[in-house]
Formats: structure tokens, C-alpha cells, sequence
């Protein structure tokens, strides 16, 4: 599985990273030859154009934009305001006004945009927020240090490539409202790092050192290739929370105290990565299929009641790992669903346990310090599993439920308890060739053989 680089990164090294980029903005341009300077602040544009700085500006009020059409230049300059909470740098009162190529700092709130308007290669610091943007706009190439809220933009925005540091964990970092596109982003810090809006597109973004949650994300949301880490411990941090019918592929939480990955109802997680979270590794919603995913020390600081990864009804779990987590490794706790072709190792209560209507088929659970599977509500089917070295191995205390096809081995209690009411196959630990050779059996192999 490929991840981005940054997921390789330590939490110190992505501040050094993070850091290292957050400079002033690169040095002045060549003035352009055409087009209205601006010498002072304060400044009013009434008119549509280009528009672009000579130097350096400084002022209690900034730059007032009454007309569309209207692109202002900084040319590598900054505009400086009163202080963090004074003053907004660039305010726009209508569409299509796009800003490039320089910095502001020390404002109250440094880019305010009406819609269809672009905010590109800025730097922004020490203020209280960086930009807020109407519906339909784009943010990119932006660096934002030390200030408030980064990015507060409306439905329909369009962020990329940007990054930032805050000190602040109080405040949400950078939210993004409805139906929006968001790629490449790497911030630090905020009480929320990210919070986005349903139908929200996020593609390789990071999220560390957050307090609350890394990713506050709405309904119909997909994320692709994205990370977040809190740490260093103790915390009670969150690493992505989804809403319902969301989509994560590829994503990777390490090192959060709270919950690893919350996903909504009817949602899908791909070949994502959980570790090291004190609570659940992954809680997935009624509906929800988790495919090729890996969880591993997660629930340390949890209840022996939840485990690794945790299904509401009617959820599929397939081709996923679950180990050293505390409780069981998968949890299925409501009715219906499947798990299909799943390693369960090392979990200190059970590897698998399924409570009532659930299908476990084909999957290898070991080491754990309950069962190895334990089916404690009716009507399930145990098919085709192995379970080794546990305390039991396959345990049926409900009724109705079919276990057929399975093997134990080396099971300190015993390998096979099955309570009366639950249909099985034969078993003989003497590997009788009848017993063998019956389509439904279960196999006790003692050792030696």
C-alpha cells in the first residue's frame, strides 16, 4: 500500500518542515509594465483592473475593493496591519477578485473575498485569521503561520497545496463548507484541524498535533491518502470523524488518544491504517464495508467491552488485520454482517467476537487471551475458520448458530465449546478417516500431528 511521504514523517520532522516553509514571502518582483500601483494604505479600487504594490505598506486599515474584475499583485511585498485583532488586510465587495504574490501579517483578518474570486501564493501571519472566502472560490500555493483560524471558506471552494502552523488548539484550522475539492495540505495544530462539509473531496492532506480531531468531515465525503497524528501522549485527540456514506482509502491514524477512525452508516474504508490510539482503533456505522485495513494497538486506554475494530449491523469486514489491541479485535455488536478472510492476533480478550446473524468465514485468529471466536448471540455461521493458541478456540453460547468446517489447535481451555442448540459438524481429535472426510467437519488436531 502506497501512502504520501508525509505519513512517514515524525511529528517533530513535520514541524521542521512546516516551519522551514512558513518564511516571508520571496523577495520583490520586477514591477509589471502595466497597471495601477498602490503607494498607501488605507486604499479604495472603484474601478475593474490590475492593480499592484511598489513596497512594503503598513496601516491601520487596508486595501477596500468596491469593483469585480479586480486583480492586485503584492509583487513579493506585505502589507502590515494594526494587530491580530484590527483591521482586515484586503476586503472585496464583489465577484472575481483574485489576489497574488505576497504576504500580509499582523491583521485581524487579512483576505475577506466575495464569490468567483482566487487567493494565490500569499503568506500569512500572525493574525487573527488568514482568509475568509464566499462559495465558488480557490485558495492555493497559501502559507499561514501563527494565526488564528487559516481558511474559512463557503461550499464550492477549491483548496490545494497550502500549509500552515497555529499554537492555538482552540480554534478550527481550516473549514470548508459543502461540495468542495481539497488536496494537498499539510497543517499543524487547532482544536479541529480540518472541518469540512458534506460531498467534500479531501486527497492527501495531514493533520497533527491537533487537540479535538484531525478531520471533522460531513456526509458523502471521500478521503483519499490522508493522515493524522496527534501526539505525543496523553491525549484525548481524535483522529478522522465521517459522516455518513463517506469513502477513506488509503488513509493512516497513528498516536491519537481518543478514537482512531469514526465512520458514519453505509460507508467504506479501504486499505487504511490505524495504530497506537487509546480508544477504538475503528467504529464504522450500520451498513459499512472495511476492506484490506490494518489496526493495530488500539483500545489501550478503552473499556475490555469494545476492542479494535467495532460494526454496527450489517457490516462486512474483509481481507482487514486486527492485532494487540485491548478487548476483542473485531467486534461485530449488532445484527447481521459478515467477516471474511481477517488475522485476529495477540488481542487480550477475544480475537473475533460476532453477536447474532453474522457470517465468520475463512479467518485465522491466535494468541488471544479470550477466544479465539466467539459467537454469543443466535443464528450465526462459524465456517471454515482457524483458531490457535488461544484460551478457547470457537466458542457457540447462543443458539441456532452452524459452526462446520473450522480447526483448533493448542487451545489452553479447549479448542471447540459449543452449547447445546447449535447445530455443528463432527469432530474426533483423533483425525478418524470418517471425521476426515465428512463435508461438514471440524478439526481438533492434537499436537504431534
Amino acid at each position: 500500500m502506497q501512502h504520501p511521504a508525509i505519513h512517514l514523517t515524525t511529528l517533530a520532522g513535520l514541524a521542521v518542515l512546516v516551519l522551514a516553509s512558513l518564511s516571508a514571502p520571496p523577495g520583490p518582483a520586477p514591477l509589471p509594465a502595466g497597471g495601477t500601483p498602490i503607494l498607501g494604505l488605507p486604499h479604495t479600487i472603484d474601478t475593474p483592473g490590475f492593480y499592484y504594490l511598489t513596497g512594503n505598506l503598513a496601516g491601520d486599515e487596508g486595501i477596500t475593493i468596491n469593483a469585480p474584475n479586480v486583480t492586485l499583485d503584492l509583487c513579493g511585498y506585505t502589507l502590515t496591519g494594526p494587530g491580530p485583532s484590527d483591521g482586515i488586510g484586503i476586503r472585496s465587495f464583489n465577484n472575481l477578485t483574485k489576489i497574488k504574490n505576497g504576504g500580509l501579517t499582523n491583521w485581524g483578518t487579512c483576505v475577506n473575498l466575495w464569490s468567483y474570486s482566487a487567493v494565490e501564493d500569499m503568506c500569512f501571519s500572525f493574525s487573527g485569521a488568514g482568509v475568509v472566502l464566499d462559495a465558488n472560490t480557490r485558495v492555493e500555493r497559501c502559507v499561514f503561520q501563527h494565526s488564528g483560524k487559516a481558511i474559512e471558506a463557503l461550499g464550492n471552494t477549491n483548496v490545494r497545496d497550502c500549509n500552515g502552523v497555529t499554537n492555538s488548539l482552540t480554534i478550527d484550522l481550516v473549514s470548508v463548507e459543502l461540495q468542495s475539492v481539497v488536496k494537498n495540505l499539510q497543517f499543524y495544530g487547532g482544536a479541529r484541524t480540518y472541518v469540512f462539509g458534506d460531498g467534500t473531496v479531501i486527497e492527501n492532506c495531514s493533520a497533527t498535533g491537533f487537540e479535538d480531531v484531525g478531520f471533522e468531515v460531513g456526509e458523502n465525503a471521500t478521503l483519499l491518502n490522508c493522515y493524522a497524528r496527534r501526539g505525543p501522549s496523553p491525549n484525548t485527540s481524535n483522529g478522522m470523524r465521517v459522516g455518513a456514506y463517506g469513502r477513506l482509502v488509503g488513509c493512516v491514524v497513528e498516536h491519537c488518544g481518543g478514537m482512531g477512525i469514526q465512520l458514519g452508516e453505509m460507508s467504506i474504508a479501504e486499505s487504511c491504517r490505524v495504530s497506537d490510539c487509546g480508544g477504538v482503533g475503528m467504529s464504522v456505522g450500520a451498513g459499512s464495508r472495511v476492506s484490506g485495513c490494518n489496526v493495530d494497538a488500539c483500545n489501550t486506554e478503552g473499556a475490555d467491552a469494545h476492542g479494535g475494530l467495532v460494526c454496527g449491523s450489517k457490516c462486512t469486514v474483509e481481507g482487514s488485520t486486527v492485532r494487540h489491541s485491548k478487548g476483542a479485535g473485531i467486534r461485530m455488536q449488532g445484527e447481521g454482517g459478515r467477516v471474511d478472510s481477517c488475522f485476529l492476533y495477540q488481542n487480550t480478550i477475544h480475537g473475533l467476537y460476532v453477536n447474532e446473524g453474522t457470517v465468520a468465514e475463512d479467518n485465522i485468529s491466535c494468541l488471544n487471551g479470550g477466544s479465539g471466536i466467539l459467537a454469543r448471540g443466535a443464528r450465526n455461521l462459524l465456517r471454515g475458520n482457524a483458531a490457535n493458541q488461544n484460551d478457547y478456540g470457537l466458542r457457540a453460547l447462543g443458539q441456532g448458530t452452524l459452526v462446520v468446517g473450522n480447526q483448533a489447535t493448542q487451545n489452553s481451555t479447549a479448542d471447540f465449546d459449543v452449547s447445546w442448540g447449535n447445530p455443528w459438524g463432527p469432530y474426533d481429535e483423533s483425525m478418524s478417516q470418517i471425521v476426515v472426510e465428512h463435508p461438514q467437519a471440524n478439526f481438533e488436531t492434537p499436537l504431534g500431528q
